[in-house]
C-alpha cells in the first residue's frame, strides 16, 4: 500500500540504496585517511578506557557534563577536563577511584594476556582477533557499553592473573 500509494516500486528501492552506497563511499574516501585514522584511535581509546559506570550516573540522576561534549585534543585531554568540570560533585571522586580501579585492571588483563599466550598461541590470536573485530567495527563511536561482546574475554585474562598472583601468594607464605 505504502509503494502504490506513493508510486514506488521495489526496482527504486534498489536503485536508490546504490545510489546511496556510492554517496557514502565518495563521502568517507573524500576525507583524510589521517583523519579516519585518528577517529579510529581515538574511539577505540575511549571504548576500552571509559569506566563502564558512566552509564550509572544516569540511573542516579547525578549531575555531571557529558564526556563527548567535553573539549580537549586527545582522550586523556579530554579526560582531565572533564574531571575539572565536575570537580565540585561527588562523582569527581567517584569517577577517580573507578578509574584508577579500572587502570589497574586493565594492566593485570594486559599481563594476562601474555602469560597466556605463551601456553597457547592459537588461542590468544583468535581472543586478540574478536577484540580487534569487534574494536574497528564500532571504529569511533566508543562507548563502553559497545565492550560487552569482548568484555568476557578481559575477564578471562584478568582471572588468569588473578589465579598466577594467588598461586606466588601460595608459594611465598608456605616458605
Amino acid at each position: 500500500t505504502y509503494l502504490k500509494k506513493n508510486n514506488l516500486e521495489k526496482e527504486n528501492f534498489v536503485r536508490i540504496d546504490s545510489i546511496a552506497v556510492k554517496y557514502s563511499i565518495n563521502e568517507i574516501l573524500s576525507y583524510n585517511l589521517s583523519s579516519i585514522f585518528k577517529a579510529m584511535i581515538y574511539g577505540i581509546t575511549k571504548n576500552i578506557f571509559t569506566p563502564t559506570f558512566l552509564d550509572m550516573t544516569y540511573w542516579f540522576n547525578w549531575e555531571k557534563t557529558s564526556f563527548s561534549a567535553t573539549k580537549g585534543k586527545s582522550f586523556l585531554e579530554q579526560s582531565k577536563n572533564f574531571l575539572l568540570e565536575n570537580k565540585e560533585n561527588n562523582f569527581f571522586i567517584f569517577f577517580i577511584v573507578t578509574f584508577c580501579v579500572l587502570l589497574v585492571s586493565r594492566m593485570l588483563e594486559f599481563y594476562g594476556f601474555l602469560s597466556y599466550f605463551k601456553k597457547d598461541v592459537m588461542l590468544s590470536i583468535y581472543f586478540l582477533l574478536i577484540i580487534s573485530y569487534f574494536l574497528i567495527l564500532i571504529g569511533p563511536i566508543g562507548h563502553a557499553k559497545y565492550r560487552i561482546p569482548f568484555e568476557f574475554i578481559f575477564s578471562v585474562y584478568l582471572s588468569i592473573t588473578i589465579k598466577k598472583i594467588l598461586i606466588f601468594g601460595e608459594r611465598f607464605f608456605k616458605k
